[in-house]
Formats: C-alpha cells, sequence, structure tokens
C-alpha cells in the first residue's frame, strides 16, 4: 500500500510538471544580431584642400619649358591631383617685363622668369641672374647655400612681397651667328640680339645689339634682322631649330653661369602649409637637377648632329676667350646707390676667392 502511494506521488509530480511545462509561455527566439552600420566612405576632399594654382613662365622653349613641365607633372602626381598648377605662357596675361610686379601683386602665385629682364629696375636682380666670374652651374648651387647669397635674396625678395624659391643655374648661351665668327675680332660691325651684361661686352668689342623676344630670335636670323644671336646654349639652340638659319655656332659658352628663378607671390606663399611648401621647394630642386643632367648628357650627340647638318662650330682661342672674359668684367655696371647690389657684389667676390 505504502509503494503504491509513493508511485502515485511520484507520478504527479511528473505530471504536474509536463503541465507546467506545456502551460509556460514559448521561450523567446534568440535575438538576431542586427547587421552593422555600413561605414561612409571618407568625404571627398574639400575644395580649400584642394591647390589650384597660377604659374608664370617666361618662355616657352626648349630646357625651360620642359623643366617646367616636368614640375607640373611631377606635384600632379606627388599630391594624388591634389595640386593643380596651370602654366601661363608669356605674354599671354601681362608682359614678361612686368612679371615682377604682377608676382608683387598676386596676379601669378608662381613666377618662373629671367632677371635681367629687370636690371634697369632692381640693379641686384641682374647680378643675380649672372654672376660673373662663376665657371660652372654647380659654383651658383655653392654660391647660394655656402656663399650667402640664399639668404640675401631671400631678404630682396621679401620687400617685394615676393618668397625666392630657387635658381636654375645653367651653361650660358652658345652666339648663333648667319656668318663665320671664329675670332672676337669677327663681332666687329656685326648686329646682334643680346641683352644686359653681354650687350655691353659686344658694343664695347664694336658690334651693334638689339633686343629681340624668345619668341622671335629665329625669325630675326632667318630675315636677317640681326646677323646674330646671343640667346640659347648649344643643345636649346638645336631643339629650336636655329640651326636652319644660323649655320655658324660660337664655343664654349659666352658666359660660364646663367640662372633662371622661381618665386612665389608671399601672400599665396604664407597661405600654404608646411608640407605644401617643402613639396614645391623639393620638387623645383628635382626638375632643375634632372634639366641639367638632361642638357649635360645631350650635348655631345648635339654637337654630332649639328656637324653632320653643315654647322661650323667655333672654338674661339684661349687669347680671345680672355679678351672676352676682360670685356664683360669691363662692361659691369657698379650699383654703389644700391646696398643689395653692393653686398651681393662682395658675396660674390669672397666667394671666387674661396673656391678658386
Amino acid at each position: 500500500m505504502k509503494r503504491k502511494l509513493i508511485t502515485l506521488v511520484l507520478s504527479a509530480a511528473v505530471i504536474v510538471s509536463l503541465v507546467l511545462i506545456s502551460c509556460a509561455p514559448a521561450a523567446a527566439p534568440p535575438e538576431e544580431e542586427a547587421p552593422p552600420e555600413e561605414e561612409e566612405a571618407p568625404p571627398a576632399a574639400p575644395e580649400a584642400e584642394k591647390l589650384e594654382v597660377k604659374m608664370a613662365l617666361w618662355v616657352s622653349a626648349a630646357e625651360w619649358q620642359r623643366m617646367t613641365e616636368r614640375m607640373v607633372q611631377v606635384l600632379k602626381e606627388c599630391s594624388d591631383g591634389r595640386i593643380k598648377v596651370t602654366v601661363c605662357p608669356e605674354d599671354t596675361v601681362v608682359p614678361v617685363a612686368e612679371y615682377i610686379q604682377a608676382a608683387s601683386a598676386g596676379v601669378f602665385d608662381l613666377t618662373y622668369t629671367w632677371l635681367s629682364y629687370y636690371a634697369e629696375t632692381y640693379p641686384v636682380l641682374g647680378l643675380f641672374n649672372r654672376p660673373i666670374g662663376l665657371r660652372v652651374p654647380e659654383d651658383a648651387w655653392s654660391l647660394d647655400h655656402e656663399g650667402g647669397w640664399a639668404e640675401l635674396q631671400e631678404e630682396v625678395w621679401a620687400k617685394l612681397n615676393v618668397h625666392h624659391i630657387g635658381n636654375h643655374a645653367k651653361e650660358s648661351d652658345c652666339l648663333t651667328s648667319r656668318v663665320p665668327v671664329p675670332t672676337i675680332d669677327d663681332l666687329s660691325g656685326l648686329k646682334v640680339r643680346s641683352m644686359e651684361l653681354n650687350a655691353l661686352a659686344m658694343e664695347s668689342l664694336g658690334a651693334s645689339t638689339v633686343f629681340v623676344p624668345p619668341q622671335e630670335v629665329y625669325t630675326s636670323l632667318a630675315s636677317g634682322l640681326v646677323d646674330a644671336a646671343d640667346y640659347s646654349d648649344i643643345v636649346g639652340a638645336y631643339d629650336q631649330g636655329l640651326h636652319e638659319v644660323a649655320k655658324y655656332f660660337v664655343l664654349p659658352p659666352l658666359t660660364a653661369v646663367v640662372q633662371g628663378t622661381l618665386v612665389a607671390n608671399m601672400d599665396f606663399w604664407n597661405s600654404l602649409s608646411s608640407a605644401d611648401k617643402k613639396l614645391i621647394e623639393a620638387v623645383y630642386s628635382y626638375s632643375s637637377e634632372y634639366s641639367a643632367h638632361e642638357v649635360a648628357y645631350r650635348r655631345t650627340t648635339v654637337v654630332a648632329d649639328l656637324q653632320a647638318e653643315g654647322v661650323t662650330l667655333h672654338g674661339w682661342s684661349s687669347t680671345d676667350q680672355e679678351k672676352w672674359a676682360n670685356a664683360l668684367t669691363e662692361a659691369v655696371q657698379t650699383h654703389p646707390e644700391d646696398a643689395n647690389w653692393v653686398k651681393a657684389w662682395e658675396l660674390l667676390q669672397a666667394h671666387i676667392q674661396k673656391i678658386y
């Protein structure tokens, strides 16, 4: 009897449990995880971060144009397309003779120019363009960075609301002529396209000189307006086809070193980030070096090509070269009234004494 009772209790307990279980509300299904929110793509760089740069170029020819095109392309690539430079060829916005004023006023953000154009108004710029007495382009770099010219140039440009980025030193111009010029005495009586210091030296040796814009040098030679032109180094002269109309080239160059110069409007420069300033400076330096090596590499080939096309290459004697150097030195017009010119000249002479 007792055993039956226990069995009944256990059975009742099981039944109650089953009933309770069956009556209990169904368990809620496990919550599904909400799908992760899609991450938004990073916003495109705002227009303010994109850099549209307006650049003036003093001459659309030869080495200068190739160097500028390389600089524009490398800036674009290194900035992933953020920096876009629009180049304004010579005289398309303002005349080249007004580039310094335009750079100062912010007409251009960057200006790549030839400083001899402005020597009459700013004598020291003519000296910066043609550091007379240096023998190779590399010496101009050491003059800037070891001889004190870099600091002086920055001071001079700052007064014009312009920042000096750098110079591109190169071998000076050869003389391209319609008539033979085997000796320096043969300059006498010739009408030569030239400017600034070289023009003064030529006039002292009996030539007459006239300035012709770069883009008109070829036609001036072809038409006989001038007998000869002091305009470009041998590679640039070849690239521009001057050998087609001038069958006599005088080598070596008339002066050892000349420089093109890149500057920036000061307000534009100050608006740039430190990174963009460094990038522009680095790309300009790279483009300048690349161009110098390119010209040096091509020179031998160009000489052979010129000779193959019937061009006579005159090599003045050491006596004639010394006579020309003396004419250049005597043609230097001192400017004691210009403190910057005086300081630049003193630094130049000190550096020449140091390195030679």
